[in-house]
């Protein structure tokens, strides 16, 4: 199993029909984190930039290091991308 983390501001809460109502998120940032798992091979963990942003600076357990961009559906450009590892 992979994983993808995308970083950013979404719409979360009960959604749908009163008979039907799901408490979910959604807006690009999901629909980016989603196209990331997709594309993530068994035991990689993908991250966008704005991930490796807000990491900061600061030495931890984990280290990213930069993969060949990816094209995504719904991207005009191929999206910067980062493979997460133990540090």
């Amino acid at each position: 199993v992979g994983g993808g983390v995308s970083y950013g501001e979404v719409v979360y809460g009960a959604i749908g029909a009163e008979d039907r109502m799901d408490y979910t998120v959604i807006g690009d940032v999901v629909n980016t984190g989603a196209r990331l798992c997709s594309a993530a091979s068994a035991g990689e963990l993908l991250c966008t930039e704005a991930v490796v942003k807000s990491c900061g600076d600061s030495p931890g357990a984990i280290a990213f290091d930069p993969i060949e961009p990816l094209k995504v559906k719904g991207k005009k450009e191929p999206l910067r991308t980062y493979l997460a590892r133990k540090a």
